[in-house]
């Protein structure tokens, strides 16, 4: 009854980062190769839920790809390119923009459904259900030569083309959404009350209007991300994502190789500032972004930021054994927390 009127599934986010620092800071290739033996070219990870009783259920590997580079400026420019940033793709000699974003596209769903996928797949059925989507922004490099890039799936290669220009920039291309659009630039599946996600909340990896300058002032980006629903009947503690890989990438045209790296989100914690640390994963709690809109109904219902270590025990409705962890419920309530009714009661 407490709950009745409030949504209690929860949703996180899965954000990973694009790095590009500020080009007199790697000028020169010592620099370069301190920026370089971190950052990877195919990043494997699992993802770890904890339930509500702290049993810790790990998913299977999932992949994402990486683009990361430097290359130095050439006269009249100075300085260093690097970057590093989950790759997404693009065809610019395509025509058409689903045809263009596929790559993109394709990527995100991979994701999306892979992950889904692995945490419905977790033993004893420890999350009965999920729902994944996923956010990225394509990057397009700019500069005097051209106002676009030009080459197909190759950013290292379009960002070679404007070393010359000190003010070559790379800017973000459509948003893209999995799953796609229903042509009212909403997703019909998470522009629902069961996924409710305002649209503003993936603005953290939408940079359209907003630019990379290699100046230092935008590392604040994100190349993309992933939204994961989790059931009820609160809000889970935050999921652990841990990661590993072997540091390869490019300096100029030579082929680096740095030593392996595992990592691993901030465990047990959200991070209220996604950017208060450069981590290559950062996980943060969605729920108090969550909004009610037209499209939900007219009896409003609340989102609500209750985590599970603070519902009651046994949902007052019976008394719990500590020793076994069971509940024994009063009478007329069943279920693992005796949150349902199995009878009806009267009173005359």
């Amino acid at each position: 009854m407490k709950y009745n009127y409030k949504v209690t599934n929860s949703i996180q986010g899965i954000y990973f980062r694009t790095f590009a620092p500020d080009r007199t800071l790697v000028a020169k290739e010592p620099a370069m190769h301190q920026f370089l033996k971190d950052k990877p070219t195919s990043v494997y990870f699992t993802i770890t839920y904890t339930d509500e009783y702290n049993d810790e259920w790990t998913t299977a590997v999932t992949t994402i790809d990486y683009t990361s580079f430097c290359l130095a400026a050439t006269t009249p420019a100075t300085g260093g390119i690097c970057l590093s940033t989950p790759t997404t793709g693009f065809k610019s000699k395509s025509t058409g923009e689903t045809n263009q974003m596929q790559p993109t596209r394709e990527t995100l769903q991979r994701l999306s459904e892979h992950v889904n996928d692995t945490l419905l797949a977790l033993p004893t059925k420890a999350i009965p259900k999920s729902y994944v989507w996923s956010a990225a922004n394509p990057l397009d490099v700019v500069c005097a030569d051209h106002d676009k890039s030009t080459l197909d799936n190759d950013l290292r290669g379009d960002v070679k083309l404007c070393l010359k220009d000190p003010k070559m920039y790379l800017k973000g291309r459509t948003f893209q959404q999995y799953p796609w659009t229903d042509g009212t630039g909403k997703s019909k599946y998470v522009n629902s009350l069961d996924f409710r996600l305002d649209l503003k909340i993936t603005g953290n990896v939408d940079f359209t209007n907003k630019q990379i300058n290699f100046d230092g002032t935008d590392t604040e980006v994100f190349g993309l991300a992933l939204f994961v629903k989790l059931p009820g009947p609160g809000v889970n503690a935050p999921l652990q994502v841990r990661y590993w890989y072997q540091p390869e990438s490019k300096l100029g045209d030579k082929d680096v190789r740095y030593t392996h790296i595992d990592g691993t989100s901030n465990p047990g914690e959200f991070t209220d500032s996604l950017f208060l640390k450069q981590d290559l994963v950062v996980i943060q709690n969605l729920v108090a972004s969550r909004e009610w809109n037209a499209d939900d109904g007219d009896n409003k219902m609340e989102f609500s930021p209750d985590k599970v270590s603070a519902l009651p025990y046994c949902s007052d409705r019976g008394i719990c054994d500590f020793e076994s962890g069971i509940c024994n419920c009063f009478s007329g309530y069943t279920g693992l927390r005796c949150d349902t009714q199995n009878a009806v009661t009267y009173s005359y």
